[in-house]
């Protein structure tokens, strides 16, 4: 038997490999760029948990993958958790114009409709200066 004070203390490690240290400051050679896309969004009064719930099933199901992204993230703001920053990166190389990206945003615009209030969205593009 495993002694009750040993379940009580127990504590899971974290999955996967612990960095032993930080990834290193870095540069594209041959002069390629890391571009990126944030979008700022509110989220619909008392919408919060919905969102939750089908931002799971979209990665449950590999949706909305947006070709050559490096990177892709959903974030929640921590002062103003009713915005979300969903944030898209590419290497310049790989980035599609701006109109191919926007027409690769309308399924998953129409997906959150009722959860995410479209006309708030801030769109930001920026490009990396150094990366990891």
């Amino acid at each position: 038997m495993i002694p009750k004070k040993a379940v009580q203390e127990f504590k899971a490690k974290p999955t996967g490999r612990v960095r032993t240290r930080p990834p290193l400051w870095r540069k594209y050679r041959a002069g390629a760029k890391v571009r990126g896309m944030d979008i700022r969004v509110r989220v619909r009064a008392g919408q919060q948990k919905r969102l939750i719930q089908k931002l799971e099933a979209i990665l449950e199901a590999q949706r909305y993958l947006f070709p050559g992204t490096m990177q892709r993230y959903v974030f929640e703001e921590e002062a103003e958790p009713k915005y979300i920053v969903i944030s898209l990166i590419w290497k310049d190389t790989e980035m599609p114009d701006e109109a191919v990206i926007q027409q690769d945003l309308k399924p998953l615009q129409a997906e959150l409709a009722d959860v995410l209030e479209w006309s708030t969205a801030q769109y930001t593009i920026k490009q990396a200066i150094i990366h990891t």
